[in-house]
């Protein structure tokens, strides 16, 4: 299917002051019409958020997701990234995610995002500077005194691998939502233990 790709880096975008306010100015620039973009194309009434709105979206990225077959080349880089004592056991994924793909994982997360702000007081979008963060120099969703942080991407990138996989259960975007609504709230912390237990581990 045609599809609007993204004009906006995913990921190493710079840390200094200036960087992450230049970035984050482009961001806001785009993101109400990514927002309107991608639920017209999924065929959503309007861009209002709402949870049935993000289960619309998961089965409509289920659908039209693009994947391409990763050539040996690439899944033999991906070994020698692997430390040497566990090659030998590294099954390295037969697919990757391609253009447009990218580009509605990315909506898609905006999305995710932006509902999430919604529902839980004081959260925003941010960069992550923190040097020992697995998000470090990536677009994040903070909250005020807390020291927590989200990747809505990082969330969506997960997702690829599973619905790659075709083992992505549905309704997974608005469970992982009502975990991390939980999560920034108190109530439980546990999410590297629920991905652990998605990804069958």
């Amino acid at each position: 299917m045609k599809y609007q790709i993204v004009q906006f880096p995913f990921e190493g975008i710079g840390v200094s002051k200036q960087e992450i306010s230049a970035a984050l100015s482009a961001f806001y620039a785009l993101k109400k019409e990514r927002l309107q973009y991608v639920c017209k194309q999924a065929g959503l009434r309007d861009d209002s958020l709402s949870l049935t709105g993000l289960q619309g979206l998961e089965y409509w990225l289920v659908e039209n997701l693009t994947i391409s077959e990763r050539s040996q080349h690439s899944k033999d880089g991906e070994l020698m990234k692997v430390p040497a004592e566990l090659r030998s056991v590294h099954r390295p994924i037969g697919f990757e995610v391609v253009e447009p793909g990218k580009s509605m994982l990315f909506d898609c997360a905006l999305y995710f995002g932006e509902l999430l702000i919604s529902k839980v007081r004081d959260t925003s979008w941010d960069i992550c500077s923190a040097t020992n963060s697995q998000h470090f120099s990536n677009l994040v969703i903070t909250k005020e005194n807390n020291e927590l942080c989200l990747s809505p991407f990082g969330v969506l990138r997960i997702s690829s691998l599973k619905i790659m996989e075709d083992r992505f259960p549905e309704g997974q975007l608005v469970k992982t939502l009502a975990h991390w609504q939980n999560n920034f709230n108190g109530i439980f912390k546990d999410y590297h233990g629920m991905i652990r237990k998605w990804l069958g581990e």
